[in-house]
């Protein structure tokens, strides 16, 4: 089966599973989408404070605290930030609130994690397979 995030076998293997199962469960079980996508998210964050020497190591290993730190914050973009704070939202309400999770929700997240690791692959991958359109 073909997925979204096919670009991720090669150099991103260990985000991979996870997002697909973002993917599988957008539709039929948006909770579930909602949980893999805010994993994949903290995964790709815990690998990129060990490997990119110009990002500050937080104050603590929380996934907020890595979205927030500013020496990570300050350098993307405004769009990509509300993606990254939408997974972590989501995912959040998903494994503590009884609140209802649209399959639109999961629709969204499952672009939001489509466009972060996206800019993940491009910004840390040299040569490799970049996203197709989502």
């Amino acid at each position: 089966m073909v997925s979204n995030f096919d670009f991720l076998r090669e150099n991103w293997h260990f985000l991979l599973a996870d997002a697909e199962r973002v993917e599988s469960f957008a539709l039929r079980d948006p909770r579930t989408a909602a949980f893999y996508a805010r994993r994949t998210l903290e995964r790709a964050l815990h690998w990129l404070f060990e490997h990119d020497t110009a990002l500050k190591t937080p104050y603590e290993k929380s996934l907020v605290a890595m979205i927030h730190e500013p020496s990570f914050k300050n350098n993307i973009k405004q769009g990509l930030f509300q993606d990254i704070r939408y997974i972590h939202r989501l995912g959040n309400l998903a494994a503590h609130e009884s609140k209802a999770i649209s399959t639109q929700e999961g629709m969204q997240t499952c672009g939001a994690v489509h466009r972060f690791t996206g800019w993940l692959a491009r910004v840390y991958t040299r040569g490799g397979p970049v996203p197709g359109q989502f």
